[in-house]
């Protein structure tokens, strides 16, 4: 028998990027920005919240190409310490990062705050991500008598971590930032384990923030009924805007994009706008929100 042949297609014409919504997060940020800065493409994060990102010093910047519409780790940090301990009688706080680029910087931050606040610090540990047991780990916490535990990793590690506590008898509070604020880390930790726990976010809940018209627009295009437990919507929103408002005043190019980013006033979810610093955070900041696992769902409890 003859081989398959697949049929022929016509040549597609060639596809020009001229912007990218992202990346979605700091290590993928500091891992594309060598290619993405050569090639001068333009970029706006929905999510990206290391510092390093925008600090003109660091080598980990993406000036003059990465902007995003999200607050930074260096309010985030600040935030989650605040609400970690809020109404805890002599806080002693205990510090753990998985070693990623995300959570180290998180990490750093709330280390900063603690010592600058004079809060007490009772311990700290660098479990790097993908770790199995957390079992020696939860020993450790309790044995430092912690009563507050602050996780800056990713939600699959913090769920492992959450349980190993939980199993060991910590009554403590359970906090971390963005990186765990996912619903997949309350099947991760079981939901007695994940109950209670705080957690902050730049991320804006999108059914607080939008229209109804923008619900609706959403629902239509998506076919979801909400956007709840979808985390950075309001954000992604937000970030998209930029680049669709740009192309429908005609610029159509890298040079051009970038340019208009730099000088221009884009409309956000809800209502208002927004614009950007030399170095790409928008003007006059954005807000921290806290959440907290109520009868195992994540609940926003407001800006903190």
């Amino acid at each position: 028998m003859p081989l398959w042949r697949a049929p022929s297609l016509p040549v597609l014409q060639q596809i020009q990027v001229i912007g990218v919504v992202g990346p979605a997060y700091s290590g993928a940020s500091i891992a594309s920005f060598p290619a993405y800065i050569a090639s001068g493409l333009p970029q706006v994060s929905p999510s990206a919240t290391n510092v390093s990102l925008t600090d003109p010093k660091s080598p980990n910047r993406g000036f003059p190409f990465f902007h995003r519409v999200i607050a930074t780790d260096a309010l985030q940090g600040p935030a989650l310490v605040r609400f970690a301990v809020k109404g805890v009688s002599s806080p002693k706080i205990y510090v753990i990062d998985d070693q990623s680029s995300y959570s180290t910087g998180l990490r750093d931050l709330v280390n900063t705050y603690i010592s600058a606040q004079k809060l007490t610090k009772i311990g700290s540990d660098s479990i790097p991500a993908g770790t199995i047991d957390f079992t020696s780990a939860a020993a450790k916490i309790k044995s430092a008598a912690a009563n507050v535990v602050i996780y800056t990793g990713y939600y699959s590690d913090a769920g492992k971590l959450a349980k190993a506590l939980h199993d060991n008898g910590y009554t403590g509070v359970f906090a971390g930032g963005d990186g765990v604020l996912n619903n997949g880390f309350i099947p991760a930790a079981g939901a007695p384990a994940a109950e209670g726990a705080r957690l902050t976010s730049g991320s804006i809940p999108f059914e607080l923030a939008a229209s109804e018209a923008e619900k609706a627009a959403f629902t239509k295009t998506t076919g979801l009924a909400s956007a709840a437990g979808h985390a950075y919507v309001t954000e992604a929103f937000n970030a998209t805007n930029v680049f669709l408002d740009l192309i429908a005043k005609g610029d159509l190019t890298r040079p051009a994009i970038e340019s208009g980013i730099a000088n221009g006033t884009f409309p956000i979810v809800g209502g208002g706008s927004i614009s950007f610093t030399r170095y790409g955070e928008v003007k006059g900041g954005a807000p921290i929100g806290g959440f907290q696992v109520v009868n195992g769902v994540i609940k926003y409890l407001g800006a903190e």
